[in-house]
């Protein structure tokens, strides 16, 4: 939908009909000839324009965090291994092994497949269509991982959450009321 929108917004207002048709044609050979004579004919080339400029220069920007967050969380690594000598806390320990399990996961679930298939559009990669679609399926666990992590990490949570499966018998006291 944002695709369509921000292509929507940059396509010039006075493109006639037989352009977008010469259009259809060259990007799509004959699928769309029973279209060609509707009035509601939109066809955009992807070649050379605002939007292509657009995606790569999304796919720069998205690399470069997911390269800046590595590099962050590496320097945190670094420096937490440095104080080593320093006795550190349990719930340190935790926290240290925390963000780079999500830092891991932020990485493998949102920043890798969309810096992939920008790649993979931008570079018009040949017959990538279906692995460039499966790729943001990635991403929609991003939410249910790291919600697990977290009630994996947050001790509180963890405790709560693991009394909900091992729930023990609880022994009724019963009074004995004998008149």
């Amino acid at each position: 939908m944002f695709v369509l929108f921000i292509m929507l917004s940059l396509r010039k207002t006075d493109v006639t009909h037989e352009s977008i048709v010469a259009v259809a044609q060259k990007e799509a050979d004959s699928a769309l000839s029973s279209f060609y004579n509707e009035s509601t004919l939109l066809c955009f080339s992807s070649s050379d324009t605002n939007v292509e400029h657009l995606a790569i220069m999304f796919t720069v920007i998205v690399g470069s965090l997911g390269l800046l967050l590595i590099l962050m969380t590496s320097a945190f690594v670094f420096s937490v291994k440095r104080l080593k000598a320093i006795r550190v806390s349990k719930l340190s320990r935790s926290l240290y092994i925390s963000a780079i399990v999500q830092t891991l996961m932020l990485i493998t679930n949102m920043f890798l497949p969309m810096t992939i298939f920008g790649f993979v559009y931008s570079l018009k990669v040949e017959n990538s269509a279906d692995f460039a679609s499966f790729l943001p399926f990635f991403s929609s666990f991003h939410g249910i991982v790291d919600t697990l992590s977290m009630l994996y990490f947050v001790v509180p949570y963890r405790k709560y959450c693991l009394s909900l499966f091992c729930r023990k018998k609880a022994k009724v006291a019963s009074l004995n009321q004998n008149s």
